[in-house]
């Protein structure tokens, strides 16, 4: 065999190694061009954040609110917050969900049910369809109350247990007032303080964002958005 015919099949066999490389990393998702005009992907907004809180909580100074005067969780969002921040959901479903504040210790002295511990609405679940999700899913929003107190205690301690659970990462200030920390590089939900209302917001989608994939861009963009709707809910008397 000549040496130009060696040549000749060694550039074939090499630009067939390629080729077959290039369709073995695109299957896996590892390349990631632009969207094609019939990828399917949701959009994301703002929350509409306001200067007075709609719902009204009664806070003696330094102190803490019992549990069955917290404010109900589903009506910490509402269907303007969720249009805004996530416009192409439909389906929108609220599904409430109890919480408690009864330590372990507390529970080991006396587990006996108590009213002001435990409300059965301190927790809500949003289920919703986005354009591009997997088939049979659907996504998700939750919020669950931690506590309801003094402004300044919540703060304060807020930002104690940014300290303790914030797994390295600072608080972020939210817009409008407040902040949140994520408890661990992995969690998939924000610790989050804004006047009287530490709580939590979490969820989960299957569907991108553009050409954002969907787990760090729901965590890092539009779980804040839900916590600044959440934050500016409450006013203090």
């Amino acid at each position: 065999m000549s040496n130009r015919t060696r040549r000749s099949g060694l550039i074939v066999t090499g630009a067939a190694l390629v080729v077959g490389a290039l369709v073995v990393i695109t299957a896996a998702g590892v390349i990631k061009g632009p969207w094609s005009e019939s990828a399917q992907s949701a959009r994301s907004g703002q929350a509409p954040a306001v200067s007075t809180g709609s719902i009204l909580v009664r806070v003696p100074p330094g102190k803490i609110v019992a549990t069955d005067k917290w404010p109900h969780a589903c009506q910490l969002l509402t269907d303007a917050d969720l249009a805004a921040v996530l416009p192409d959901a439909t389906e929108v479903e609220s599904l409430p969900g109890a919480a408690s504040t009864v330590t372990i210790e507390e529970y080991a002295v006396d587990p006996a049910w108590r009213r002001d511990k435990r409300t059965d609405e301190g927790r809500c679940a949003w289920n919703m369809k986005l354009p591009g999700e997997r088939v049979n899913a659907y996504t998700t929003v939750w919020i669950r109350i931690v506590a309801v107190a003094d402004p300044e205690l919540i703060r304060r301690y807020h930002d104690d247990q940014a300290t303790y659970r914030g797994g390295g990462i600072a608080p972020t200030g939210l817009r409008g007032g407040g902040s949140c920390f994520i408890s661990s590089l992995y969690a998939a939900y924000l610790v989050c303080a804004g006047s009287a209302l530490m709580f939590e917001v979490g969820g989960s989608t299957t569907t991108d964002f553009g050409d954002y994939r969907a787990y760090g861009y729901w965590r890092d963009t539009v779980l804040p958005e839900f916590a600044v709707a959440v934050a500016s809910k409450i006013r203090t008397g």
